[in-house]
């Protein structure tokens, strides 16, 4: 039996920390894989039940403290990886990879979730320069690079020089069976009414660009607003200036901001419409969520995520920026008009809407994770 450690910053919930508890789901549910998690920080919103590892080296903002901080996690793992000697240790974003990469004891794989080449960017300066070399320096050093979606392994490529026999694209997996058992918990929000509203996902920051979908949403007629409610899942930072946005455009009756759910599948199955407005990802799990439960999508066409899962063909354009493809709906050059009119579109055809709908549930099947475990497990053994 080969033990497998998947070594992650904290498991709080969020797009690649729901990857690794897929995978270590995975992993522990065979006979052949011992599993296990390392984690730096205890705080976790899933529900795990089994022994696991805190090095309580927690990330500190500090850019003076952060070396200090890989080097204590990197001497803590060694010590660990002594003890209790894992086969392999999966390991997920930056810092965790540099971490696990530090180490040379054991065969590191780790995996990218993310546009690094734009996310280093926005980023303080030093850091940036620092994370870049450390990228260049360490990346081709691993046993494998795993990256979500095939525009992530281009961006490594062309941006890091790093090889290309190296890296594999294997897309986050979803599990049907929680999917399936959590989105039919009852909602209790009284405002809300099944298949009358349309719902966004994600943490409330820039990236995922909220304005622009209250702006969108906002410029549709009166009576669409009033039949159909926007639902906003998540937290962050921007919660104020969304809610200011939301009163000063009288949208209090229309736009609901739920905050942190820890299921949010109830609410993404009986809702009538997704909608991603995000100005990037690294593949956007929650678009084959939606998909699964039988949501229809709309979404911005973004550098890496939406265009891989949506579109197996080229799409057509039906009309100014927006393209219909095999399994959603794409708005291109972030066009906040565009995407109105998507979503009016959606809400006023039927015809459009069950287009849209047609073999979603379907597609979700490519991204099972007994279908896409096997290309994981067979790079382990």
């Amino acid at each position: 039996m080969k033990k497998v450690y998947f070594l992650i910053n904290t498991l709080k919930m969020a797009g690649a920390q729901k990857s690794a508890w897929n995978w270590y789901n995975y992993f522990k549910k065979s006979t052949n894989f011992k599993a296990k998690f390392v984690l730096f920080d205890s705080q976790i919103d899933f529900n795990l039940k089994d022994e696991y590892i805190c090095l309580n080296v927690p990330a500190s903002n500090n850019i003076f403290k952060k070396l200090s901080i890989i080097l204590k996690r990197v001497n803590r793992l060694k010590k660990i990886i002594k003890q209790e000697k894992p086969d392999y240790v999966i390991s997920f974003m930056e810092n965790a990879n540099f971490v696990n990469l530090f180490q040379t004891s054991i065969k590191s794989i780790i995996t990218t979730h993310s546009f690094i080449s734009k996310k280093l960017k926005n980023m303080n300066k030093i850091i940036g320069f620092v994370y870049k070399i450390l990228i260049k320096i360490l990346y081709n050093k691993a046993y494998y690079i795993l990256t979500v979606s095939t525009k992530l392994k281009e961006d490594l490529i062309n941006n890091f020089n790093i090889h290309a026999d190296r890296i594999k694209v294997i897309y986050n997996p979803i599990i049907p069976e929680e999917l399936a058992s959590m989105s039919k918990e009852k909602i209790h929000e009284k405002k809300i009414q099944k298949k009358h509203y349309i719902i966004n996902v994600g943490r409330l920051v820039n990236d995922k660009d909220h304005i622009t979908l209250l702006e969108s949403y906002n410029s549709l007629e009166k009576t669409l607003k009033n039949k159909y409610k926007l639902v906003i899942i998540g937290e962050g930072p921007l919660k104020p200036a969304l809610n200011q946005f939301i009163i000063n455009n009288n949208l209090e009756k229309n736009v609901l901001l739920l905050g942190y759910k820890k299921n949010p599948y109830n609410y993404m199955a009986n809702a009538k419409l997704f909608v991603l407005s995000s100005k990037i990802e690294g593949f956007a799990i929650v678009i084959v969520e939606s998909l699964f439960l039988g949501v229809p999508v709309i979404s911005f066409d973004i550098l890496a995520g939406p265009e891989e899962i949506l579109c197996k063909n080229n799409g057509r354009i039906i009309e100014n920026n927006i393209k219909v493809c095999d399994y959603g709906c794409l708005v291109l050059d972030r066009d906040k008009k565009a995407l109105a009119n998507a979503i009016r579109l959606s809400l006023t055809s039927s015809k459009f809407y069950n287009n849209l709908k047609s073999n979603i549930k379907e597609r979700a099947k490519t991204f099972y994770i007994n279908n896409i475990g096997e290309k994981l497990t067979k790079l382990v053994n």
